[in-house]
C-alpha cells in the first residue's frame, strides 16, 4: 500500500490560492482573485499542511525563475 501526500488531496481551490501566495500575492489580492475573506485565508494560512503547499509552489517559482534566468543568459553567451 503507497503512502498519499496530504497535498494531494487538499481541494483544487486551496492549490489555486497557495500558487498565487507562492507567486508574491497578498492576502487582500488573493482573497479579491479568489471571491473570498481575507480572514478566510488568514485563518488557511494557520494551517501547517497550506503553509507547506505554499512552499512547495514557492520551490517551484524559484526553480522556474533560476532555469529562466538560465536559460536567458546562456542565449546571451
Amino acid at each position: 500500500m503507497s503512502k498519499i501526500n496530504i497535498c494531494d488531496q487538499i481541494r483544487e481551490r486551496h492549490h489555486s490560492a497557495a500558487r498565487l501566495f507562492a507567486a508574491g500575492h497578498s492576502a487582500s489580492d488573493v482573497a479579491r482573485l479568489m471571491g473570498t475573506s481575507e480572514s478566510q485565508l488568514i485563518r488557511q494560512c494557520a494551517d501547517p499542511t497550506f503553509r507547506e503547499l505554499i512552499s512547495r509552489y514557492r520551490a517551484v517559482e524559484v526553480a522556474q525563475s533560476v532555469g529562466e534566468r538560465f536559460r536567458a543568459y546562456s542565449i546571451a553567451a
